[in-house]
């Protein structure tokens, strides 16, 4: 699964008609999309997963703490790609202990952004019901699958083949 989509998944259930809306628009607050779908969605799960003001304090602390994180994840695995890049150029000879060690790194990041959901879900069972639990996945999933459409169906956007 992309870095993207990954992300993408913090942002579940706000999609399902908001999201082109906020998408469209120009912020006039300044604020990034990405902070105003974020404010979104959590308002979307506090409703649909019925949540009280101090489940609800809970749940945004669990979903900032993992979504800062996956942040610096992905702020490394940039840099980790535009140095495999730099030594994967054409007429360039890679130095093969740097392209292993990025691969590596790489590896190692992608299973930590994995395992920064795992630890999102491990907080979230903290305080909410085995059932509220799985309706926050299927709001994620659903957003996830809901993202990656937008994006194919982006002009310039090469379609990919789905499994």
């Amino acid at each position: 699964m992309t870095r993207f989509a990954w992300r993408c998944m913090v942002f579940a259930g706000l999609v399902l008609g908001a999201a082109p809306a906020l998408v469209a628009q120009v912020p006039r607050d300044g604020r990034p999309v990405r902070d105003r779908l974020e404010e979104v969605f959590l308002r979307r799960v506090r409703v649909d997963l019925a949540l009280d003001d101090a489940q609800f304090a809970r749940m945004a602390t669990v979903l900032e703490s993992t979504a800062s994180a996956r942040r610096r994840l992905e702020a490394s695995e940039r840099e980790v790609k535009q140095e495999l890049a730099a030594q994967l150029r054409p007429g360039v000879a890679a130095d093969e202990r740097v392209v292993t060690s990025a691969i590596d790194r790489l590896m190692a990041n992608r299973v930590a952004y994995a395992e920064s959901f795992a630890t999102e879900v491990a907080g979230l069972r903290e305080f909410l019901t085995p059932v509220q639990v799985g309706q926050y996945v299927m709001m994620r999933e659903q957003l996830m699958q809901r993202a990656r459409d937008m994006i194919e169906a982006r002009p310039g956007v090469p379609v990919r083949n789905r499994p």
